[in-house]
């Protein structure tokens, strides 16, 4: 009961533009996702591609998942590849599962991380009871 409401109360953040989310790795997954929710939402996507976060600053997606070029530059969707833009989200989309590997564990995830964090797992990155015992949230999709 009292995680639904902490869970009701970050969502409502989130439809009131006071909370952002962070999705994880911008490539073809990630960056469409991130395009999507901008949409309705405030968004940091995260690469550890400094030339690709660059360029997507720009409006330009060299890999051609998104093509217009308006979509990259809704001022609801910012770029970054500095992992401490994390701590300004509560909700974290991870996407790639090497980025992950490469970049964090899920104890360095966590010290990046706001108090609470709700970590949204697409492609099986991190094992639910690890997640948990860090104290995020935990959803597979």
């Amino acid at each position: 009961m009292e995680g639904d409401l902490e869970m009701n109360t970050l969502l409502e953040g989130l439809k009131a533009g006071k909370e952002k989310i962070c999705v994880v790795g911008l490539g073809y997954v990630g960056l469409p996702l991130a395009v999507s929710l901008a949409e309705h939402f405030k968004v940091v996507g995260f690469d550890k591609n400094s030339k690709r976060v660059e360029a997507l600053r720009q409006g330009i997606d060299y890999t051609g998942e998104v093509e217009n070029r308006e979509k990259l530059l809704n001022p609801n969707l910012s770029f970054t590849d500095d992992p401490s833009a994390i701590r300004e989200c509560k909700f974290i989309i991870a996407v790639r599962h090497r980025v992950f590997l490469e970049t964090f564990t899920l104890e360095g995830l966590k010290r990046l991380s706001c108090e609470p964090s709700i970590l949204f797992d697409i492609k099986g990155v991190f094992e639910r009871k690890d997640a948990e015992e860090m104290g995020f949230i935990y959803w597979r999709l």
